[in-house]
């Protein structure tokens, strides 16, 4: 391999190429880390992942072959393309699964309804229950207020103690259920909010249309 360090940078790729025969062979430019420009008949193995040109018999690029791909690079790539394919796949089943905006939107109705319903039932459950609690509440400070009139120590009977902390409960679990089904009300909503505005870019669709 012939390498040079050039003190002007057209030099030493005229003395290459000044000695190419009829068969030409390549002539690699490239910059090491250092920053020096070198040419030669062959890369060195150093440099290999490097990028570099491949110039003709006038000195001019004829290729200019960019670095190796870092692992991080490749999988990057890897990456934007699986999820290239798999927005490709959801754009299909969109455009397959409905014929127009309304579809769309009456199905995510549909949903946010159904949920409703369930929500409903649960406010029921929720409100029976805190009437029974009222109940409970009222039967236990008629217990405290007959202990402190006869001066004895307030003792709420266990049985009424485990019946408000069951209603307690009950309650709170209602809410839990209650939140649960307001996020996945959000949730379905925005999820359908996406497909329908993804649906009319498909189709070509003005906004709201």
């Amino acid at each position: 391999m012939k390498t040079l360090r050039p003190i002007a940078a057209v030099v030493p790729v005229l003395f290459l190429l000044a000695g190419m025969p009829a068969a030409a062979e390549k002539v690699y430019k490239w910059v090491d880390e250092d920053g020096v420009v070198h040419y030669g008949h062959a890369l060195p193995p150093s440099e290999a992942g490097r990028a570099h040109k491949i110039l003709n018999e006038q000195g001019i690029a004829v290729d200019n072959v960019a670095p190796a791909k870092t692992a991080e690079q490749i999988a990057e790539e890897a990456r934007v393309a699986a999820a290239a394919k798999e927005a490709a796949k959801r754009d299909q089943v969109l455009l397959n699964t409905y014929l127009s905006v309304d579809e769309i939107e009456n199905l995510r109705d549909r949903r946010v309804e159904l949920l409703e319903a369930q929500n409903q039932v649960t406010r029921k459950y929720m409100e029976n229950l805190d009437e029974k609690l009222s109940g409970l509440r009222a039967e236990a400070a008629r217990h405290e207020a007959r202990a402190e009139s006869a001066g004895e120590a307030v003792a709420i009977p266990d049985d009424l103690s485990a019946e408000i902390a069951h209603a307690e409960r009950g309650i709170e679990g209602y809410r839990r259920e209650l939140e649960t089904r307001r996020v996945e009300q959000e949730r379905i909503r925005a999820q359908f909010d996406a497909d329908i505005a993804r649906f009319r870019e498909l189709k070509g669709l003005p906004p709201g249309a």
